[in-house]
């Protein structure tokens, strides 16, 4: 017999951000998280697209009729440093896996807008959807 290297994403929290309110002087952060696993020892690496834009240094979230700069981060120390990317462009994040059998691990997914990209958008609802992806 012969165990194939299998990785899986078993479920990801999303990053919401919440009210934003304009000219505070402050950035906005918020986390959400990736769940995984794969087989014992096996090696992977986890990647995030650019989402609608397409652009992992560009993402933007659409609103009715503008849109909002953000960027979400891996969790390298010190906070907000690492761009998570696909790897192609920015970093990805690097895993080890312990068993499909075991409870997945969690890993946090940063993400920030900036104080300053907020100061000239239209009020209402900003969003945007990127894909995990997760390779042995």
């Amino acid at each position: 017999a012969s165990v194939a290297a299998v990785c899986l994403i078993d479920g990801t929290t999303d990053v919401v951000f919440g009210s934003i309110t304009p000219g505070t002087a402050g950035n906005y952060d918020a986390s959400g998280s990736v769940t995984w696993r794969c087989t014992t020892g096996t090696p992977a690496t986890i990647a995030i697209n650019g989402g609608g834009t397409g652009n992992i240094l560009g993402r933007d979230m659409v609103g009715v009729s503008s849109s909002l700069r953000y960027q979400l981060y891996t969790p390298t120390g010190p906070l907000f440093s690492e761009i998570w990317g696909d790897g192609a462009t920015e970093s990805t994040w690097s895993v080890l896996g312990s068993g499909m059998g075991l409870p997945a691990a969690v890993v946090p997914i940063d993400g920030r807008v900036l104080d300053a990209d907020t100061l000239a958008r239209e009020p209402g609802p900003y969003s945007d959807v990127v894909e995990v992806t997760i390779s042995p």
